[in-house]
């Protein structure tokens, strides 16, 4: 289904006379923007792997000037969401493929702000909930901006658009996050939570 809504979104776009790349997820988004950066990047924000909003932050933070619109079938409204790193929002499902193509044209023409709409400084850290082992209980992982340390972090379940914050354990750094409401049940890797560092 996600892979049909690319073609058919890829294919509108390159009709009207846009060059378009395509990647099926957040890490693929990455790989393809070390080759080639973007003057726009329009991003679901339910994919595999990497979601919207976890891949958004990152290029707020790492392609600072790339024009982004965000698309969402989870959303009523077209304005941004809270917390989330893009210059525009497309309510997917909602409106015609043309109202997108109309809010693409306006986003190319005007100048990108310098700070996320959220208003703060540094945009949003992005996570989901781990599982603890043979418990109904969560945690996050975090990464601090400014030591690049990681570190679990127990947390109130709240709106997941909600922007949190709190601090480093190790260099007393201030993280603002929010949590993905989709938990993590399947990793690359051996991971089992048994504690939580306050």
């Amino acid at each position: 289904m996600f892979r049909s809504i690319l073609k058919l979104y890829s294919a509108l776009l390159q009709s009207i006379g846009y060059f378009v790349q395509t990647a099926g997820n957040g890490v693929e988004a990455l790989q393809s923007l070390r080759e080639h950066v973007p003057d726009l990047l329009v991003s679901d924000l339910d994919m595999p792997v990497m979601s919207g909003f976890e891949l958004l932050s990152i290029v707020r933070r790492r392609f600072p000037f790339v024009q982004v619109i965000a698309m969402s079938g989870a959303f009523a409204e077209s304005s941004i969401p809270a917390g989330l790193c893009a210059d525009a929002f497309y309510p997917k499902g909602k409106n015609s493929p043309a109202v997108l193509l109309d809010l693409l044209t306006e986003v190319v023409t005007r100048e990108r702000m310098e700070s996320p709409r959220s208003g703060d400084a540094t945009p949003p850290f992005w996570t989901a909930k781990i599982p603890y082992e043979g418990t109904d209980s969560f945690s996050i992982l975090l990464a601090c901006p400014d030591c690049f340390r990681s570190f679990p972090n127990g947390f109130v379940e709240a709106n997941p658009l909600l922007v949190q914050k709190t601090k480093c354990i190790y260099c007393g750094g201030h993280i603002s996050y929010s949590v993905i409401d989709t938990p993590i049940t399947h990793f690359p890797f051996n991971l089992k939570v048994s504690t939580v560092v306050q």
